[in-house]
């Protein structure tokens, strides 16, 4: 039952503290992760002097450590968590699944056992703060960052 209740608190906690979806799409650079400037958009010319972008940052498992949500927006709007230790990766939802980080190539997959509609993912525009996985699906679940939990949520007595 404490289970029970521990699980639905932080999910609850975790719908209330996220927000937003979103997704990109287009062709992407190979160099820098950007989008691939059309013939059209390209400037006649550019400043010579413009300093280089920089390369899109390599995600490695050790980014994704820690616990992420949708917020409750996945297509059929249900909460969904991950929780990433290392190179193993927890999906909590309707099911809840386990599988494997695999970073030793870009992008990184994620490899999950028994995950209907999960079952390889590549991690998109990965900031720090949020991410998309693409799912050979063809679903997207982008995913928020948790901070933490709030202040004053109940304990197991005697702590």
């Amino acid at each position: 039952m404490r289970k029970a209740v521990q699980i639905t608190g932080a999910a609850v906690i975790a719908a209330v503290l996220m927000t937003g979806c979103g997704s990109s799409g287009g062709e992407k650079d190979k160099e820098t992760g950007q989008p691939a400037p059309t013939e059209a958009s390209k400037p006649a010319d550019a400043p010579k002097d413009k300093p280089a972008e920089t390369p899109a940052k390599q995600v490695t498992a050790a980014d994704l450590e820690g616990s992420w949500t949708n917020g409750g927006k996945h297509g059929d709007n249900s909460l969904q968590s991950y929780t990433f230790t290392k190179s193993h990766v927890v999906i909590a939802g309707k099911a809840t699944c386990t599988g494997q980080v695999v970073d030793n190539a870009q992008p990184v997959t994620l490899t999950m056992k028994n995950c209907p509609g999960h079952t390889t993912g590549t991690v998109k525009s990965f900031d720090g703060k949020s991410f998309t996985v693409a799912w050979d699906s063809g679903t997207q679940d982008k995913l928020t960052k948790l901070a933490g939990l709030p202040a004053g949520l109940p304990v197991k007595p005697g702590n």
